[in-house]
């Protein structure tokens, strides 16, 4: 079972007195942070050497939306809507949305790579 977490998005501080380390809006235990990717593509398709594939089947980015005010959101926040690669075609997959943070994570937990964009489109 794959677990989601949040890694932050690299403005990280610390305690002294803390065994906790912010990382963005996130306490962890890692003093490290994770620099957010930039927003994927719509159709591409991320691939590790394990197998894992998912695709991009949505993408939302509030600096694109005009009834967005540029105070209701962090730059270089995005949302993915993914389903597994095998699942693209079924009506009732099960997709996940995360923000950049939880993409950023799940990308490097794996070690996905954009392995190219698809055309077309799919049943969710």
């Amino acid at each position: 079972m794959i677990r989601f977490h949040r890694i932050g998005n690299g403005r990280g501080t610390a305690s002294r007195h803390s065994p906790f380390f912010w990382c963005g809006s996130t306490r962890s235990t890692k003093k490290e942070c994770v620099m957010a990717l930039e927003k994927p593509a719509l159709h591409s398709v991320w691939k590790n050497d394990q197998g894992d594939a998912f695709i991009i089947l949505g993408v939302f980015d509030p600096a694109e939306d005009d009834e967005m005010e540029e105070d209701d959101y962090r730059p270089g926040y995005y949302l993915v809507t993914f389903v597994h690669y095998d699942e693209r075609n079924e009506v009732d997959a099960f997709g996940e949305e995360f923000d950049n943070e939880q993409w950023t994570a799940l990308v490097k937990s794996l070690d996905l790579k954009e392995s190219g964009v698809e055309p077309g489109d799919y049943a969710i």
